[in-house]
């Protein structure tokens, strides 16, 4: 094993470790997670340590979160010599369930009847046998499901061996720029710049179970956007294009969401999430012209209103805090954002009239390969339509 990665081998996943070889000697390792087809309680038994608890009420994956799980395992087959197979209506040799929570980060309440109010035992180290969970966050934090995304990794990543930094998540010398099993954000502190698979990890579950075939150069792949956020991860090798038709946010009260005294508070997004973008091996992200039109929410393209902007081209700004110039169109901000400006006569970003505010002009969260400190560059962006 290469130094560079050892300190996500501690001892603490010996028996994680095991067991996932253990399961992937044929190849094949199963997985699955309660949704609504299917709901497993796991035995209290399965618990490594006294302090640790199983779900007795697993929430049952929405259809976001559901297809994230999908999307993060279809991305681990492809790069290590496993194949990961969903089953149904049985429990999985892996198997993950969301733990209810009412958390948001405006509320202070003191929250009982045992549902989980903090985030450190989240993961699968505290399991046997290839479980995890983590809590539900999805439109309860800002930030839409990227809370979500990040713990869902955690748990696979730990139920299956690898470990914090040399077992402690608050190690100083790693931050999510490394591995996301730190606790410590990255060189930015972004809350939205790092939500996926950092370098160490990747490097970490092809040492565990084997390297997959390398995808040829000669290829590419058009990601499009079908669903309400969604995960939208590039593929190693290959050049990757993200094709951006939606913007903002649905402001429309659903389960999710949570009320103050100043009324409902909604985190109900449409962009999608783009990940493991890497410019560097020709990743690129086309703009729908339609997207420059104040109108918000967008939730699909308009050739209608791209007519009026046929002849924009990028305007582009790395922006550190809120400093937006009159002369530019397009952002990326340290919070991992992508915005449009709508304006592009006057000092700040054109916002609509609901609640939306500003991010009602945000196109995706994107995270490119690398660490935050990383400069984002105009010219891996375009219009299109």
């Amino acid at each position: 094993m290469s130094s560079s990665i050892s300190y996500l081998f501690a001892k603490d996943g010996l028996p994680q470790r095991e067991y996932a070889r253990n399961v992937a000697a044929d190849g094949v390792i199963t997985y699955s997670y309660s949704d609504e087809s299917f709901l497993h309680k796991e035995p209290a038994g399965s618990k490594r340590w006294t302090d640790s608890f199983t779900t007795e009420d697993p929430a049952q994956a929405d259809k976001e979160q559901s297809r994230w799980i999908d999307n993060i395992f279809t991305y681990i087959d492809s790069i290590t010599g496993v194949s990961f197979q969903k089953v149904k209506n049985k429990r999985g040799e892996l198997h993950y369930n969301f733990v209810p929570t009412n958390i948001n980060k405006y509320l202070n309440d003191d929250l009982s009847g045992g549902i989980a109010t903090n985030t450190e035992w989240t993961g699968g180290l505290a399991f046997k046998n290839g479980y995890g969970q983590m809590l539900s966050f999805h439109n309860r934090k800002q930030y839409g499901g990227l809370d979500d995304i990040r713990s869902i990794q955690r748990a696979i990543l730990e139920s299956i061996g690898l470990t914090p930094p040399e077992g402690e998540a608050n190690h100083l010398d790693h931050s999510w720029d490394n591995t996301l099993l730190s606790n410590n954000p990255g060189g930015k502190k972004s809350a939205g710049a790092t939500f996926f698979l950092a370098s160490d990890d990747v490097l970490g579950l092809k040492h565990l179970l084997g390297e997959g075939p390398i995808e040829s150069k000669n290829k590419k792949k058009v990601h499009k956007q079908r669903y309400k956020e969604e995960l939208l991860l590039g593929s190693n090798g290959i050049k990757d294009y993200f094709k951006l038709t939606s913007k903002g946010m649905i402001l429309k009260e659903d389960g999710g969401t949570q009320y103050n005294i100043n009324g409902p508070l909604i985190n109900n997004y449409y962009m999608p999430y783009i990940a493991n973008f890497n410019p560097h091996e020709g990743d690129r992200i086309r703009i729908h012209r339609s997207l420059l039109s104040p109108r918000s929410p967008q939730l699909k393209s308009s050739r209608k209103l791209a007519k009026k902007f046929k002849r924009d081209s990028v305007k582009f700004k790395h922006i550190f805090g809120d400093i937006y110039n009159k002369d530019k169109n397009i952002y990326y901000n340290d919070a991992g954002k992508l915005i449009v400006d709508t304006n592009g006569r006057e000092e700040g970003v054109v916002t609509d009239s609901n609640s939306g505010g500003l991010n009602g002009q945000v196109l995706a969260f994107v995270d490119p390969v690398g660490p935050e400190t990383n400069v984002f560059l105009g010219n891996w962006l375009s219009f299109f339509g």
